[in-house]
């Protein structure tokens, strides 16, 4: 699915960010953050566009 790679990338760069200042959080809720990002932040339009 689409989503569930852009909210993945995205998500990836927000969690090396975190560790490069050593806040990172656990993985242990991976699939719960994607679920929610997908809904609450990606776009029927943002499926379309390249990265």
């Amino acid at each position: 699915m689409r989503a569930r790679k852009i909210a993945m990338r995205d998500l990836r760069r927000v969690a090396h960010i975190m560790k490069l200042k050593a806040q990172a959080t656990s993985d242990a809720n991976l699939e719960a953050r994607s679920e929610a990002y997908i809904r609450d932040q990606i776009k029927e339009r943002d499926l379309w566009n390249e990265p």
